[in-house]
């Protein structure tokens, strides 16, 4: 009797294991629950401006609830409340508001999810000033769970002064119109992995002036120890005349911001309000800060803001210079390793780059793919081959099959003597690993078919 329990409790659990299997490396928090912006936009009545407030925050950060699939999109529901405070100089409430909205899943392990965000946006129309801004992640008992301070300079009269205000990074998508954009909302920052970033800034100008000059310089004074590169482009905008940006969102789609025209505003003949545009060759921005300086045409209307790129998404296992190198000693001799392993760790993760800089596809580009997909799979394994016994998944020998060949087309699970058995199948390379379940859900490697 106890024989077939337990064959048949393995076969249950072979049956499980022929799922898709969650990453478990999604679980893994970088650091930030909520992110929120604001920006200052015009509005069509003078002394009054629009403050558009962009916010997102993580799924685990959420209180989600089982509830009946049968009537609702998903299995799980969450109700994220964002509350936003506005203060003056003196610290007296001027506007305050809670946005509130609903989010489904049907997986259970996304509500778990630190990789997934329920996003959202309030645009508040308020008096031209200076305000402090607070945005409060709240739960279901209105109490602050997350929090996100602003500072807010809307001193600007659109209507009679030349404005440049602050900017909204975006990124295009090919399934957007080309006017609408998807906002980072990474508290002014750009996604180093993102393609077809651009730069969204509201402006108020002279007609005879409408021709606008930038140039994005990085400081090579706060060097990234993984890029060091000199990145100085420059290049001009036309903005578009009498025209606002306007955000939107439909159902669990992204937020997503877009220019458009129509807008009459109270300049008179010799002044228009608009928005620029510029696109940026995202291809060539590594993770940095930089310094973006729009001037105006006429040499007296200038701006400039700081801003960062950065790599939200970096792989956890390219964090620490010295675990890279012991990862990449599955694929390293013995001398290459002693060489990249010596120096401070500035050294050991310059040397990282410039080897794998060799292997790089696209090598005009700072973004290496071939790189990134290999620490990727060591997250992966990481977190997806833990036992009891080791900790670190990426050391086992399932590990070490996942970092050098990738996910197998195909795991089959078998049991033979009452032994359990994971044969992983990779067609194009035409070799078979066969692994055996030795203890504690340690995996051995037993045999190779090429």
């Amino acid at each position: 009797m106890i024989k077939y329990i337990v064959i048949f409790l393995a076969f249950i659990s072979m049956a499980s294991a022929q799922k898709e299997q969650f990453d478990r490396a999604s679980y893994y928090s970088y650091g930030v629950k909520m992110f929120a912006e604001a920006h200052t936009l015009p509005d069509e009545a003078p002394d009054s401006v629009n403050v558009l407030f962009l916010f997102k925050t993580i799924y685990d950060a959420l209180i989600f609830i089982q509830v009946n699939p049968l009537d609702n999109p998903g299995s799980f529901q969450a109700t994220p409340n964002i509350e936003i405070i506005l203060k003056d100089d003196n610290g007296v409430i001027r506007n305050r508001m809670i946005w509130s909205d609903t989010v489904w899943t049907k997986d259970y392990n996304d509500t778990k999810s630190k990789e997934k965000f329920a996003e959202g946006f309030v645009t508040l129309k308020m008096l031209a000033g200076n305000y402090n801004c607070t945005v409060n992640l709240l739960d279901r008992y209105k109490k602050v769970i997350e929090k996100v301070e602003l500072n807010l300079n809307s001193k600007f009269d659109f209507h009679k002064s030349n404005i440049i205000s602050d900017p909204i990074f975006t990124a295009s998508n090919s399934s957007l119109a080309e006017y609408r954009s998807v906002p980072f909302i990474l508290s002014n920052k750009i996604n180093f992995t993102s393609k077809d970033a651009k730069i969204l800034i509201p402006v108020s100008y002279s007609l005879n002036h409408n021709v606008f000059y930038y140039s994005i310089k990085k400081d090579t004074k706060k060097e990234d120890q993984f890029w060091n590169d000199m990145i100085n482009l420059s290049g001009k905008s036309i903005p578009s005349d009498n025209c606002n940006i306007v955000a939107s969102k439909n159902l669990d789609l992204p937020v997503t911001v877009s220019i458009k025209s129509g807008y009459k505003y109270n300049t008179g003949n010799d002044r228009a309000i608009g928005v620029l545009d510029i696109k940026l060759p995202s291809e060539n921005l590594s993770p940095g800060n930089y310094t973006l300086t729009i001037k105006n045409d006429n040499n007296k209307d200038s701006a400039e803001y700081s801003f960062e790129v950065i790599w939200v998404d970096m792989p956890l296992s390219m964090r620490n210079p010295s675990y890279s190198l012991e990862m990449m000693y599955y694929i390293l001799n013995d001398e290459e390793y002693d060489k990249l392993n010596s120096g401070s760790n500035d050294k050991k993760a310059t040397k990282i780059m410039e080897y794998w800089k060799q292997k790089d596809p696209t090598r005009s580009t700072p973004f290496n793919e071939a790189m990134t997909e290999y620490f990727r799979r060591v997250d992966y394994a990481f977190f997806n081959f833990q036992t009891t016994r080791d900790k670190d998944g990426a050391k086992t020998e399932r590990g070490k099959i996942h970092i050098l060949f990738g996910k197998p087309d195909n795991i089959e699970k078998d049991l033979i003597s009452g032994k359990q058995y994971e044969i992983w199948t990779y067609i194009k390379l035409k070799k078979k690993f066969h692994f055996e379940l030795v203890s504690n859900g340690l995996y051995q490697l037993t045999k190779i078919d090429e």
